[in-house]
């Protein structure tokens, strides 16, 4: 049975298996690690994605609703100029025609009231 300085081969063949298992181990935890680590960061991503399109879609929906409630204002505003433009001329309609009929003032915008509310 020779013996070398490291052992007899078969020693060595044995010693090389051990360490070729457990670099192969060490190397297959790593790989699993990182298998693990992409689908955490991948499904991080995901939830990201969404919390994102969901802070959009909220965005999309107040912009949307103060869109119309500006819209709504405006035709408010309108229909109120056009409501005053038509009292202004309902009033100079009675204000000419109190001064061809004869009335005071208040007569005429008396019958004017009268006459808008039928």
């Amino acid at each position: 049975n020779a013996t070398h300085k490291n052992g007899t081969f078969r020693d060595r063949a044995k010693a090389a298996g051990r360490l070729r298992k457990a670099r192969m181990l060490e190397q297959s935890n790593d790989h699993k690690q990182q298998v693990i680590n992409k689908q955490r960061e991948a499904r991080r991503e995901r939830i990201l994605q969404r919390m994102e399109e969901r802070r959009q879609r909220r965005r999309n929906v107040e912009e949307a609703r103060e869109r119309r409630r500006r819209e709504q204002q405006q035709r408010k505003a309108e229909q109120a100029k056009k409501l005053e433009a038509e009292m202004e001329r309902a009033a100079e309609l009675a204000r000419i025609d109190a001064e061809s009929s004869g009335k005071t003032p208040e007569e005429a915008v008396a019958s004017a009231a009268a006459a808008a509310a039928s």
